[in-house]
Order: C-alpha cells, then structure tokens, then sequence
C-alpha cells in the first residue's frame, strides 16, 4: 500500500502542481496569464525548466504530504484493512471472511 500510494502521488503531483500554476498563480500586468490558460504549455514549461535532481519538478510536494497525503494514505489503509477495496461483499466480522 505504502509503495504504491507512493508511485502514484509522485506521478500524480506534478499534474497537481500544474493546474496551480495555470489557476493559482498570479497573472501578468493587465490580467494576461503567462501560459494562456494552457495546462499543456504550463506542464511543457516545467518540464523544460526541470533540472536533473528533480528538485524542480516536485515543489512543495512534502507540504502537500503533510496537509492531504498522510491523511489520504491512513484513510486507504484502514479502508483496505477493513475490506472495502476487495470485490467481497460479506460483513467485517462474519464467519465467510
């Protein structure tokens, strides 16, 4: 669980990043944006402004962790451990399980 939370918020938190920096970041003089609104230009853009020890391509990823990330791992495991990710349909506590 804990591998694959990890695989899948290191993949998915640069998609994060880049709708924030199309909606969230402040525009230019005279309201114009810097990637036209553009996800893809925005996500090219970091992309080629990415040095190689990724320290660019993941910013403020562990406050991300620390505000949503830990909560959304705990809440995966306890509903993994509880049986709710299986395709089984039987109560928690019956004799089936």
């Amino acid at each position: 669980m804990t591998v694959s939370f990890g695989i899948a918020s290191l993949v998915a938190y640069p998609a994060y990043y880049v709708r924030e920096m199309v909606d969230l970041w402040p525009k230019e003089r005279g309201g114009h944006c810097t990637f036209d609104n553009s996800y893809r230009k925005a996500f090219k853009w970091q992309i080629e402004n990415m040095d190689m020890l990724y320290y660019n391509f993941l910013p403020g990823y562990w406050t991300w962790f620390k505000r949503y990330g830990a909560l959304y791992l705990g809440s995966l495991w306890l509903a993994d451990n509880l049986g709710m990710l299986s395709n089984c349909n039987e109560a928690f506590n019956s004799l089936e399980v």
